[in-house]
């Protein structure tokens, strides 16, 4: 049980990283992996060995706003279905101050992402690995800096 508890952080930015290797190669991340996140947010919760230290109600909430967002951007902004997606499953892991943290890094990382293409003379790009990218920070803080 030390074990999974000690890996527990992890798995949710280890995915998401798999879904931004998927992202950059095929512009889709396929739906197994934000089901897998979720899965682990809630089995974990049960389980006892929750990845970060919330309760059942900010777990929740930051599913309900995970996937508010996440339609939002889809709908309004072009997002992809795979990101909203995405995103979803980690306001379950990481609950509502935390999608927040990972929302603003993705934002930041995203626009550095877009300067970089069209430098280059792109137009798109895949956004998964700014989500993944930012997730595995904050996980790295939180680990280091437990609150």
């Amino acid at each position: 049980m030390e074990t999974l508890a000690a890996l527990s952080p992890w798995i949710a930015p280890a995915l998401a990283l798999v879904a931004a290797g998927i992202d950059v190669r095929t512009r889709e991340i396929p739906d197994w992996i934000p089901i897998s996140i979720a899965v682990w947010a809630l089995g974990s919760m049960i389980g006892g060995f929750p990845p970060y230290p919330l309760d059942w109600v900010s777990v929740l909430l930051g599913g309900v706003i995970g996937l508010a967002v996440g339609w939002a951007a889809f709908a309004l902004l072009g997002f992809g279905g795979g990101d909203a997606k995405l995103v979803a499953a980690i306001g379950l892991t990481v609950g509502p101050a935390g999608l927040l943290q990972v929302l603003c890094g993705s934002a930041i990382l995203g626009g550095a992402i877009a300067i970089g293409v069209a430098a280059f003379g792109g137009r798109a790009f895949a956004y998964g690995p700014a989500i993944a990218l930012s997730l595995l920070g904050l996980t790295v803080l939180w680990v280091i800096q437990p609150f």
